[in-house]
């Protein structure tokens, strides 16, 4: 074809066929089509006779829309010089060709069509044109038919290329335009034509491809009341069904039913390839059960139609496995196996008796592996590779036996052993390794698998396999096989060296170990890397994903030297981009693993550097080095870890560079853990007075950034936790009143907007209480503790089961009262208990009441501050009521215990402090240091209770029994000798009066080294 011809306009590059765009114009459709027909020396009849003849010819290629073998079916060589040689006008001059040039230049069109290629279409395109040049040379020898036309549309629609359906369908209406200018039957569009465009859109993949097919399947119906040879056939239904296959949605598959079910009105029988076409229609369906549906189509097949021509093929079957195998449902696998055991069976058993080939049992093999349990998938999918195996190897000796040359049904390829591998590499069994191993033995033995031989993808699977097992001897083991896969290629036994998968498998294996040999030996994998590649044995060094895995192993294990050797690979890395190397760029994953070392090795300092070098590269263009979420989170957590005086504010600094590159440079925005670390470490200190003040203005800011967009920041309840914990760990004075101002605004985020992570729940309640209990000296902190209570029983008695207060919201409220200065709080904390038991006898309250709250009790009675004689007096009767009742219940339920030293040393405080009289304040002393002492509950804080609640006399009369064990005084002057309390210490007294619990509440000494320090024998009680 001419470059001049204005049709065409050309784009050189490497080679003009490649790239090209062509115009259609309405010139150019008349020029392909005008006939000279006043030079024609053939009458009408002749034209028609010559018709029917080529309708027979065309009548025989149709059946399977594929054009007849050409006689020109020769070397690549040869089709190139025959057809430039019918292209070169000195050999065949303008209007010389004959009948038999155009019948074998029809041959060399359906030659070039089969290349499947831009260059075989467009030279289709300029035979065809060749011979409507010839024509119109006056060459009345000549003529063009649909023919020609129809071998040109399916050079088009074989090529593959962009826009070919688009020309496909100019070529078919310039033929029916000069059909209707022009009368000649030879160019009237027949079914041969219409199939070839209906098969151009099919292959274009367009998003208009159905709706041109149902516009051709219009014309062709339409056509069929006045012209048979446009009739539809099931080459075409078959089309249109795979033009509705290839749309997908459900809109099409119902098109494709409706289509189907309507065969009867256009009079064409349902055959094998309809079916077929329907087939995959259901397959490729969305929306549907596309396994259920291809298997109801072939039951339909066998039970609907008693023609046996429609009987279901192997392919059939195939559609419906491959379809299990994309479905990835738990049953799937199962279905397969049992429909591929029907296939093998006969019709007799209830089989379907069709033998399956190889794409039968990989598609059953692939279904297993895609099982959602991995483990059990690949437990399936070993199974039926072995009965693969079986079938392919008898398989094998009938043919041998026979000695056939057809191609067997099942064969064993790589491919199908790779697939089995790959699953068992990612289950969970401990044996993966062991069975890998023998697979790929038999892979080896020529006997069992007809030579074939494990492929670098076979020996990647094992050792991926030993990398799941996380021990130091199967990542040993790994390296060995990463060496022996070395030993194979170079003998020819391995067809590719190991590449960087099998050395990246190989690193994960170590990564797993988390020890610091694991860093060392991944080291050394990655130095022989760079040593193999400088030997040239290797064709690439290291990139990027190994240096990157190195480096985590580094930081996760913290051996020594390991902020030496990230420092070392960052610059190698960098080193290698800059010779060329673009795998081996620094991305951000490298930069965080290096970051993350630095934090794990104590080094904050060094990790801030390195970040606002990532923030400078950034700057410049470098994407792969800009910052995320994660890099800010490392190196704020660095200075939160690392003990420095400034460290809440040093991390705050590196959070506000981070929300500074998010919104100024268009960086990745902060998550919730940035603030959530940072609030946490405030939360917990207490030696940092303005710690709350701080988290409560990063909270703020959390809070605006949520307010104005970023969703990703919603709140997280542990937030706002964390503040109240500043000011109540603080002892800060407004901790009860600000913490209630955080509640109130964590009910406002929840409820104006929108905040998921916020839980208003009784846990958050116990955390404003335990601020009001920090700040307990103001007045009114008991009551607005109790009211919070309140809320808590009305909104669970109200239905709100994550409202209801458990025995820590009572306690803190007890605890608040008895903190109080308020003249009533013994009171107040007696009922506080009393609402406990309540609840409890509701069954609203599950559980043993904790000795805390009754302790507690004890505790505002003794430091209640009131001053009158008798009120002290009622108020010590509540403490000695609430101790009774505890010693009571210690004796009658044994899940109680006895009463802990704390609770004996609040109580002993409570009767100093009761304007008791002098008798009965002795009794009482003497009756509850007897019962302390027996039950071994004297530790220094009840020892200094003891002493402080009676005077030297009453202290004196407790201390007799002591003279049994002090043998330097004599028992005449005992009573001189311990009126003093000076005199008598705490580790003289018995061994077994001793609590042997923990250090005493309120003071720095271990009782245990009073009870070390016990040289007397056990008194005789007085």
């Amino acid at each position: 074809m001419d470059k001049d011809d204005p049709t065409y306009q050309w784009e050189d590059r490497n080679d003009e066929i490649n790239s090209f765009r062509y115009q259609t114009t309405a010139n150019f459709d008349k020029e392909m089509v005008k006939v000279n027909y006043q030079v024609l020396d053939v009458d009408q009849d002749d034209n028609e006779d010559k018709g029917e003849r080529e309708s027979e010819d065309q009548e025989d290629e149709e059946d399977g829309f594929m054009f007849r073998p050409s006689i020109f079916s020769r070397s690549e060589t040869w089709l190139q010089d025959a057809t430039e040689d019918v292209f070169d006008l000195e050999k065949v001059p303008l209007g010389s060709l004959t009948e038999n040039d155009v019948e074998s230049m029809v041959g060399l069109m359906v030659a070039w069509s089969r290349k499947n290629s831009l260059e075989g279409a467009l030279t289709v395109e300029r035979l065809l044109k060749r011979v409507v040049d010839d024509m119109s040379a006056g060459n009345g020898n000549v003529f063009v038919s649909n023919r020609l036309y129809a071998v040109t549309i399916n050079a088009w629609a074989r090529s593959g290329e962009k826009g070919a359906a688009q020309r496909a369908q100019a070529i078919h209406d310039a033929m029916v335009q000069m059909y209707h200018q022009t009368g000649d039957s030879r160019l009237k569009p027949t079914r041969r034509s219409f199939n070839a465009l209906l098969q151009a859109w099919v292959m274009s993949g367009e998003s208009n491809a159905v709706t041109r097919g149902e516009q051709i399947l219009n014309e062709m119906v339409e056509g069929w009341s006045t012209d048979q040879k446009s009739r539809p056939d099931p080459m075409t239904i078959s089309l249109m069904l795979e033009l509705y296959g290839n749309d997908g949605s459900s809109e099409a598959l119902e098109k494709a039913e409706r289509l189907f079910d309507s065969l009867e009105t256009l009079e064409i029988k349902k055959n094998l390839y309809i079916y077929s076409a329907l087939q995959n229609v259901y397959s490729k369906a969305e929306g549907i059960n596309n396994a259920n549906k291809t298997m109801e189509l072939i039951e339909r097949m066998l039970h609907d139609s008693d023609d046996k021509s429609i009987r279901p093929t192997v392919t059939n079957f195939n559609v419906v496995l491959s379809a299990y195998s994309r479905a990835n449902e738990t049953d799937s696998a199962l279905h397969a196996i049992n429909l591929l055991r029907k296939m093998e069976m006969p019709e007799s058993d209830g089989g379907y008796e069709v033998a399956p080939d190889k794409i039968s049992y990989f598609s059953t093999i692939l279904t297993c592996t895609r099982h959602p349990n991995a483990t059990v998938g690949a437990n399936l999918a070993e199974c039926m590779l072995t009965r693969m195996e079986e079938r392919a190897n008898a398989e094998a000796r009938r043919r041998e036996e026979v000695s056939s040359v057809a191609p067997p049904l099942v064969h064993m390829d790589t491919e199908c052993f790779n697939v089995v591998l790959s699953a068992l590499s990612k289950s969970s069994e401990q044996d993966a390794f062991s069975r890998i191993l023998r697979i790929i033995k038999r892979m080896e033995s020529p006997y069992t698998t007809q030579n074939i031989q494990p492929t670098l993808r076979s020996w990647n699977a094992a050792i991926n396999a030993l990398s799941r097992l996380r021990t130091m001897e199967a990542a040993q083991r790994a390296e060995k096989i990463l060496n022996y896969m070395f030993q194979l290629y170079e003998c020819g036994k391995l067809n590719e060296k190991p590449d960087e998968f099998a050395h990246a498998s190989v690193l994960t294996a170590y990564q797993k170990l988390h020890v610091p040999e694991a860093a060392y030996r991944a080291d050394k994998i990655l130095l022989r890397m760079e040593d193999l590649y400088e030997k040239k044995i290797l064709d690439y060094p290291p990139d990027v994903f190994h240096y990157t895995i190195v480096c985590s192993i580094w930081a996760m294990t913290g051996a020594k030297g390991g902020i030496r050797r990230c420092t070392e690979i960052l610059s190698k890395a960098t080193e290698r981009y800059h010779q060329g190397f673009r795998k081996c760029k620094p991305t951000i994953r490298l930069y965080n693993s290096i970051l993350d070392c630095y934090s794990r090795g104590a080094q904050p300092e060094r990790a801030e550097q390195l970040l606002y070098h990532m923030l400078s590269l950034a700057r410049k263009g470098d994407k792969d080095a800009r910052p995320d979420c994660f890099s800010f989170d490392i190196v704020l957590n660095a200075f939160l870890r690392s003990g420095l005086k400034d460290a809440g504010r040093r991390a705050e600094s590196v959070l506000e560079r981070g929300l500074e590159f998010a919104e100024e440079e268009g960086g990745q925005m902060l998550d919730i853990r940035s603030f959530t670390a940072i609030l946490g470490y405030y939360g917990q200190q207490r030696n940092v007075f303005d710690s709350p003040y701080r988290a409560e203005s990063i909270l703020n800011r959390l809070i605006s950034l949520f307010q104005a967009g970023h969703k990703g920041l919603s709140p997280h309840i542990s937030c706002f936790v964390n503040v109240m914990d500043a000011y109540a760990g603080q002892k800060n004075q407004n901790a009860g009143e600000c913490a209630e101002n955080l509640f109130r605004t964590m009910i406002k985020l929840k409820r104006d907007y929108g905040a998921k992570r916020i839980e208003i729940n009784s846990g958050v309640v116990n955390a404003v209480l335990n601020a009001w209990e920090a700040s307990a000296t103001s007045e009114n902190a008991g009551r607005r503790a109790e009211r919070l209570l309140d809320l808590l029983e009305d909104n669970h008695d109200n239905g709100k089961v994550e409202m209801a207060p458990n025995f820590s919201s009572y306690n803190k409220v007890i605890a608040t009262w008895s903190k109080s200065p308020a003249p009533d709080k013994a009171d107040r904390a007696l009922a506080i208990l009393n609402r406990m038991k309540r609840r409890k006898e509701e069954r609203k309250l599950f559980g043993k009441l904790p000795e805390y709250a009754y302790s507690l009790v004890i505790n505002a009675c003794a430091f209640s501050g009131a001053e009158d004689p008798d009120e002290r007096f009622r108020i010590f009767q509540i403490a000695r009521n609430v101790f009774n009742e505890l010693i009571a219940e210690s004796e009658t339920d044994p899940d109680r215990s006895e009463p802990s030293p704390t609770t004996y040393g609040w109580y002993l405080q409570a009767i100093e402090r009761g304007s008791i009289p002098a008798d009965l304040k002795f009794q009482i002393l003497q009756e509850t240091f007897q019962r302390c002492c027996e039950k071994q509950r004297v530790n220094s804080f009840v020892w200094e209770r003891l002493k402080s609640a009676c005077n030297d006399d009453e202290f004196a009369q407790l201390m007799i029994p002591v003279n049994n064990i002090r043998r330097s005084f004599k028992r005449s002057n005992v009573q001189k000798s311990v009126n003093t309390k000076r005199e008598v210490k705490l580790s003289d007294l018995p061994e077994n009066w001793i609590w042997k619990g923990y250090k005493a509440v309120g003071t720095k000494t271990d009782d245990r080294k009073f009870v070390s320090k016990q040289r007397r024998k056990q008194p005789h009680t007085s």
